[in-house]
């Protein structure tokens, strides 16, 4: 009896054994394996995918619209928001007091964000090349747009950083964490760039049907800008040892080709870079583009989160705030820029300034100076979040210059709210780089120079 039992018990064990096993063995629902998506038609939704990702904008994750490592480091704009403790990291940015690791906090998710974006990229490349140009006549060029948009989001990590870890399609996953910083000079990097716009240049068309594609001439102009950069030779303490012609003379013939021959030209109207309805306009080489009014939300796909004006109707946050050192920009002598004495004397942020002091238009367009007229809408500027009391203004408070504030004060919501150029239109930048859509090539890296 005691066998018997022994028996059945071992019976039963390997019966349950097998029933777990069928059950844990079923396919789970929902997910896609990885062969599944190496069809053409996969590889082309993977593509866009990678697309995609260029538009991520929020505020600790900046991708499509890097404003805060670029515009307020540079000087062009202020942090604005609530106070010092309102994303303080941006403070510590803006102020230069502090040597922060790029190892925390949202200095490191602009690292990681953006190699996220590179791996969309590279999971894409890697099955368009699997792929034969007999089972993808398009392969060539999708992988030169592959590669076009790799060192798009490598540029901007090339000029915050200056050094990163060159990770490419090749990159084993288990490898990625021991390719140094510093493994590639700062000259081979930039060679690095330079090799995927050429490569651009090479199989991309002239003209592009889907608007959002880079072509030809915006492999060009992103070619242009990598040999400008690249030009410029540095040591290892940064300083311009040699200036490299042959790289400059390219950058000339380059941009002469853009010019003659890409079909772009400037606006008749320098306004239309500012409205919605010219989006994509003859200025425009490539842009990113965004969703608005077609998903249920009144911003689409937009998420400039924190630039938005401090109205009623957009709730948060009056971030990104143009400074007087940006606007005096703008001075002229006899027509031409200032550029020696631009930052002396009397600023250009205020009516009285605006009738005495010789100045560029364009000005008018790029920021909304309390007390002088706005072209676009006024009645846009409708009741204010905060309330009056806190400005003795209407909406936009006394513009604060940085150099008359001691080392306590700083430059935010409670003391200034300079209007902006997209005000009121779904995307409120108070530098006029971005429309409340796109932002253009020349703008969206335009925020360093040459050292």
């Amino acid at each position: 009896m005691k066998t018997i039992n022994i028996i059945s018990y071992s019976l039963f064990l390997l019966l349950g054994s097998a029933s777990c096993s069928s059950i844990l063995d079923e396919n789970p629902q929902g997910i896609i394996s990885d062969e599944d998506l190496n069809t053409v038609d996969k590889v082309e939704q993977m593509i866009t995918a990678a697309y995609s990702f260029c538009g991520q904008n929020h505020f600790n994750k900046q991708f499509g619209m890097p404003y805060e490592e670029g515009s307020l480091r540079g000087g062009e704009a202020y942090k604005g928001a609530a106070g010092t403790s309102d994303n303080a990291e941006r403070h510590l940015w803006e102020t230069f007091v502090y040597m922060q690791p790029t190892t925390s906090d949202d200095l490191d998710n602009l690292w990681w964000v953006h190699y996220v974006g590179v791996g969309r990229v590279h999971d894409a490349l890697r099955r368009a090349q699997a792929l034969t140009k007999e089972e993808y006549p398009l392969r060539e060029q999708r992988i030169g747009e592959l590669r076009f948009l790799r060192s798009h989001i490598y540029m901007y990590m090339k000029l915050c950083f200056k050094f990163f870890p060159w990770i490419d399609e090749n990159t084993l996953t288990d490898e990625y964490d021991k390719v140094s910083n510093n493994e590639l000079t700062d000259q081979e990097l930039w060679g690095k760039l330079i090799d995927d716009f050429r490569y651009a240049v090479e199989v991309l068309p002239e003209t592009q049907e889907e608007v959002g594609r880079p072509t030809k001439f915006a492999a060009k102009a992103y070619l242009a800008k990598a040999l400008l950069f690249a030009a410029y030779e540095q040591d290892e303490k940064h300083n311009v040892i040699n200036i490299n012609k042959e790289k400059l003379t390219e950058v000339a013939s380059l941009c002469k080709d853009i010019i003659d021959n890409s079909g772009k030209s400037l606006v008749v109207d320098f306004a239309e870079n500012f409205l919605c309805e010219y989006e994509n306009n003859s200025e425009s080489i490539w842009a990113i583009q965004y969703s608005a009014n077609n998903d249920g939300s009144t911003i689409g796909r937009l998420n400039s989160w924190l630039v938005y004006p401090m109205n009623s109707d957009y709730g948060c946050c009056g971030a990104f705030q143009p400074s007087i050192h940006m606007l005096n920009h703008f001075k002229t002598v006899d027509g031409v820029p200032d550029f020696d004495h631009f930052d002396e004397g009397e600023t250009l942020d205020n009516k009285d300034a605006f009738a005495r002091i010789p100045m560029d238009p364009r000005l008018m367009h790029t920021a909304f100076v309390p007390g002088v007229p706005w072209k676009y809408d006024h009645s846009k500027l409708g009741a204010y979040a905060r309330g009056v009391w806190i400005y003795d203004e209407s909406e936009t408070d006394r513009i604060a210059d940085l150099r008359l504030l001691s080392e306590d004060q700083s430059v935010y919501g409670e003391w200034v709210e300079l209007g902006c150029a997209s005000f009121g239109r779904g995307n409120a930048l108070a530098c006029g780089s971005f429309d409340s859509v796109e932002y253009e090539f020349e703008r969206s890296l335009g925020f360093n120079k040459p050292a």
